[in-house]
């Protein structure tokens, strides 16, 4: 073989990995082994502390070592964190690497190929439903889920001062989880009050996690779909990642409902992907639409996607601004 094409295929190899590097992190975070190695340890200290297969879990090990994870001194037969693995410690990153590690998201991609030729996701053709509907039957799932939403919120939290709420009084989180959005937002913006908008199954996490921050004075829950309404009474309603998570049809109906509610002049804030070509972040808006195609039949939207359905459903772009330095936007519009 010739030496660029042997060099590609290398590159190409590595890249059909990805899966199985996926479920080896998987596997060491379920296992605990970050935490088992704040203190350095031979592998027999660390096997003795978990139920693994002491000879799988030492070649899972070394294979990751390579990768970044984890480090093996020879000289001292110790095995201790790298930072690449002790930063999966933060509770955090932890919470989120057990959601895109989750088994339930490697069944889903078996069937990506096959949605590819369809117009549902791969969740749809592997589980037979919508990923809500499965998440919403499965609640430990559901809550796996949840603790992933609430640490994307809290690792960007400093971001949202981007939020300009200024003119905003009464403040409703559409599809806001448990809340811990409008908490963050409150720290920059101390004048607002409102509420959180989901599904029946999900109050509950939301009125807790208030209570928990003595804010249920400040903020209440409303159980309901956007798919069929949005209540009014506000002054601004936010929506964090929940556009992408919809093809343009279903998104066009969020936004009508969000018009409905809302009197023209007052504001509408979208936090979300936006797939920018000259972005720092274009490959992970790349990859991350592709994400959402599969598991949801989702997409990542442009600035000009974006700006076309905002005219379709009775709404002004203002502006996009990025909330550094990580790759979601904040973009706000105005209900004409």
């Amino acid at each position: 073989m010739e030496g660029d094409k042997l060099a590609n295929f290398g590159k190409i190899y590595q890249l059909f990995l990805g899966p199985q590097v996926t479920m080896m992190l998987y596997t060491v975070v379920e296992l605990d082994i970050p935490r088992l190695l704040i203190e350095p340890k031979t592998f027999s200290q660390l096997a003795e502390q978990t139920p693994a297969i002491p000879e799988k879990l030492e070649r899972i090990l070394f294979a990751l070592e390579p990768l970044g994870f984890f480090s093996f001194s020879q000289e001292t037969g110790l095995w201790t964190n790298s930072p690449m693995s002790e930063t999966l410690l933060d509770e955090k990153i932890n919470a989120m690497a057990r959601w895109l590690g989750n088994p339930f998201e490697i069944e889903m991609l078996t069937k990506f190929p096959e949605s590819v030729r369809q117009h549902v996701s791969a969740t749809e053709l592997r589980f037979g439903c919508h990923s809500f509907e499965y998440l919403a039957a499965h609640p430990d799932l559901l809550e796996t889920f949840q603790n992933t939403m609430r640490a994307v919120t809290k690792i960007f939290g400093d971001g949202y001062k981007i939020v300009d709420l200024s003119s905003a009084n009464r403040v409703l989180d559409v599809g806001g989880g448990d809340g811990s959005l409008l908490i963050e937002l409150l720290k920059w913006n101390p004048h607002i009050s409102g509420a959180v908008y989901e599904l029946e199954e999900v109050k509950s996490k939301a009125e807790k996690n208030f209570t928990d921050h003595n804010l249920q004075e400040k903020f209440s829950v409303i159980s309901g779909s956007f798919l069929n309404s949005v209540p009014e009474g506000f002054d601004c309603i936010v929506m964090k990642h929940i556009l992408h998570d919809w093809d343009d049809e279903n998104s066009k109906k969020i936004l009508q409902n969000c018009r409905r509610a809302l009197e023209a002049g007052k504001q509408l804030k979208i936090i979300d992907n936006v797939i920018i070509r000259s972005s720092d972040h274009y490959l992970y808006a790349r990859m991350a639409d592709i994400h959402m195609m599969a598991i949801l039949n989702g997409k990542e939207r442009s600035k000009e996607q974006l700006e076309a359905l905002l005219n379709e459903t009775g709404f002004r772009l203002d502006s996009v601004d990025q909330i550094k330095p990580i790759q979601d936007f904040v973009v706000s519009a105005t209900a004409i």
